[in-house]
């Protein structure tokens, strides 16, 4: 499933296989102008994620403020960065 720009977690994506999500900030969040929603941010995407059952968290569209903290070496504590030219499946437990 790809779940682009949201503001709050969206609900119908609890207990997906496999998410996928933009990551333009890493701890704070973004308001789109005139204050009509925006983006989450990756530390609380991951929560929510985690919390909603998301089997599998990939963020695409990396922006500047996560590519920083990756530069610094920080982690999402749950998901994984995309990467270009990769597949991603999910494959259950047995």
């Amino acid at each position: 499933m790809w779940a682009p720009k949201f503001w709050e977690f969206p609900a119908w994506a609890a207990g997906a296989d496999l998410m996928f999500t933009e990551a333009p900030g890493w701890n704070r969040r973004i308001r789109f102008r005139g204050g009509v929603g925006g983006h989450a941010h990756v530390q609380e995407i991951a929560r929510e994620a985690a919390r909603h059952g998301v089997r599998r968290l990939v963020y695409a569209h990396i922006g500047r403020p996560c590519l920083r903290a990756m530069d610094a070496g920080l982690t999402s504590p749950f998901g994984e960065w995309g990467r270009e030219g990769r597949t991603y499946t999910f494959t259950p437990p047995i």
